[in-house]
């Protein structure tokens, strides 16, 4: 006797609530022309622990930057401790669908005290998603002439009234 057969595996995207939380090369903005197209174009969202920049990526996934200067942290470990930290909050976001998809996102450190995990994730996904909502109302299609408000029509004066002396 044969064994049944196995059914296919769907080949749709997985849905969010089922992804697998990694972070892989295809996840990271990792080029010079990459992380250039984000500040060039950037939308910007901040709070007191991070600037995030945004720019449209056109492909299914979000992907990450990170930005950490030594004027930010000081000393080696600070930097590597922050990226971490952000990396981790933006592969469980991601796999959770909290951050909006399709974007490019570069994060810089606001500096002072290494944050606490828990801020640094409500932050990033707080702040994503204000990028996204920023993108959303500034990207339009290509700006016709006919898409632009029309001009304000002038208000003409009244004709001078002639007093018959």
């Amino acid at each position: 006797m044969s064994d049944p057969p196995t059914p296919a595996r769907p080949t749709s995207p997985t849905p969010p609530h089922r992804r697998r939380a990694v972070f892989r090369k295809t996840h990271r903005l990792r080029a010079a022309a990459e992380f250039a197209a984000v500040f060039q174009h950037r939308k910007t969202c901040s709070d007191s622990i991070l600037i995030v920049y945004g720019h449209p990526n056109h492909r299914s996934e979000a992907r990450l930057g990170l930005s950490v200067g030594k004027r930010k942290y000081r000393r080696a470990h600070e930097r590597a401790r922050f990226k971490r930290l952000v990396r981790e909050a933006f592969r469980l976001a991601r796999a959770s669908g909290e951050l909006p998809e399709g974007i490019d996102y570069v994060v810089v450190p606001r500096g002072g005290p290494l944050p606490r995990f828990d801020q640094v994730r409500a932050s990033l996904t707080h702040l994503c998603r204000g990028v996204a909502r920023r993108l959303s109302l500034s990207v339009s299609g290509p700006r016709h002439a006919l898409s632009q408000p029309a001009p304000r029509p002038r208000t003409l004066s009244p004709p001078p009234i002639e007093l018959d002396p």
